[in-house]
């Protein structure tokens, strides 16, 4: 039976409804393409990252979006302050 079931659900019903019946299809289809991609870190057929942030080269998680760079809103300031310095001109 597909995760989500209900233990007393009949076989021919995996899912309780409709909306679970996406939520795992969701589930799978990101699982399927952060392993395509070669970005999943798996262990023990569990996907843990999607990828390594820039600023620190930590795991992105697998809850954020699949074209995140940074794994933390701290991370992407940090980014963000040194564009911002390497733009300005130094001061007289």
């Amino acid at each position: 039976m597909p995760d989500g079931a209900p233990k007393d659900a009949p076989a021919r019903k995996p899912f309780c409804g409709p909306d679970c019946r996406k939520r795992a299809w969701r589930r799978r289809r990101r699982r399927d393409l952060l392993i395509s991609r070669g970005t999943a870190v798996i262990f023990s057929d569990t996907v843990f990252g999607a990828g390594r942030c820039e600023q620190c080269n930590g795991i992105i998680s697998v809850r954020k979006r699949l074209y995140s760079r940074f794994c933390s809103p701290a991370c992407r300031t940090s980014a963000w302050r040194e564009r911002l310095e390497a733009t300005q001109e130094p001061s007289r």
